[in-house]
């Protein structure tokens, strides 16, 4: 009674499995994928039938390749059951083509270690590149100090104009850095799209990440430009020094762990080292591709 019953509760489940495509348990050979002591042997009238506990609609038995209730794919796939001297279960071969089809090949599952995301960061570019940014800035723009206390403007520039197409570099944080908050070397530089002041820059970059999405960053470091020193006003800026210091703050969201989108703000002065000192600011967006830290 009790393997009737099993039987039945067996064809009913295969058949609502194939009828929907619902079925989470593929047939396969016996024993792929699961624990042997998480299956059984149940005897009935029809033969011997392995029970895998571990996926409760998954059975075997020398009835189950020809049985008309799990013809097709659901069937194919199945291995058949084989007693050997050590009292163990293994596989004695496919089950035969039949009508002179070839077998289907049997049915795999997935297994249980997922594979690395692609889009989460792994090791840095060449073990020392962290992240690469480019972007596009506004080009000396009028911006809040003491003597001017109005809102950045992108569109309205001080002396200079344009555009600046800007690229950065940003490198591994070396271990020793440790002691000064871990921040990251850059590299960049700035080309303004109507010939005025450009300018390169190496800084060091502390940035806070939160788990998910936003990121802030604040550098600083030095920049030398190829701009009017003197003599440039009312059409150049006029910077002082060759060699100028260089800070600012970014500000952005990280989506899929290696892509990222910011508002970034860069001002370069020589701090009244000079008898000039107008300074400039660039304000723009970046877009950042994130190897690894």
């Amino acid at each position: 009674m009790l393997a009737a019953l099993l039987v039945a509760n067996a064809r009913a489940a295969a058949a609502r499995d194939v009828a929907t495509g619902s079925g989470s348990c593929a047939l396969g050979p016996v024993g792929a994928g699961a624990d042997p002591g998480d299956r059984a042997l149940v005897s009935s009238p029809f033969g011997m039938w392995l029970v895998d506990f571990a996926c409760p609609f998954l059975w075997h038995g020398p009835l189950l390749p020809t049985s008309p209730w799990l013809s097709g794919p659901s069937a194919t796939g199945a291995g058949v059951m084989a007693w050997d001297l050590a009292a163990d279960l293994q596989i004695a071969g496919p089950p035969p083509p039949t009508g002179g089809s070839a077998a289907m090949p049997p049915a795999r599952r997935e297994g249980a270690i997922p594979g690395a995301r692609a889009d989460v960061p792994r090791e840095p570019l060449w073990g020392v590149i962290s992240e690469v940014r480019v972007g596009a800035l506004a080009h000396d723009v009028v911006f809040p100090s003491s003597k001017h206390l109005n809102a950045p403007n992108p569109f309205h520039h001080h002396f200079e104009r344009g555009m600046n197409l800007n690229g950065e570099i940003l490198f591994v944080s070396p271990g020793l850095f440790h002691v000064i908050g871990s921040p990251r070397p850059r590299l960049g530089g700035s080309v303004n799209t109507l010939g005025y002041t450009s300018n390169a820059y190496v800084d060091l970059d502390w940035r806070y990440q939160f788990a998910v999405g936003p990121f802030f960053e604040g550098f600083l470091g030095g920049a030398v430009h190829d701009g009017r020193l003197l003599d440039g006003n009312p059409e150049f800026a006029e910077l002082g020094t060759r060699f100028l210091f260089h800070l600012g703050l970014e500000a952005g969201f990280r989506f899929q762990g290696r892509h990222g989108l910011s508002l970034f703000w860069e001002h370069m002065s020589n701090s009244a080292l000079a008898r000039k000192n107008q300074g400039m600011d660039s304000t723009g967006v970046r877009y950042g591709y994130r190897f690894g830290d």
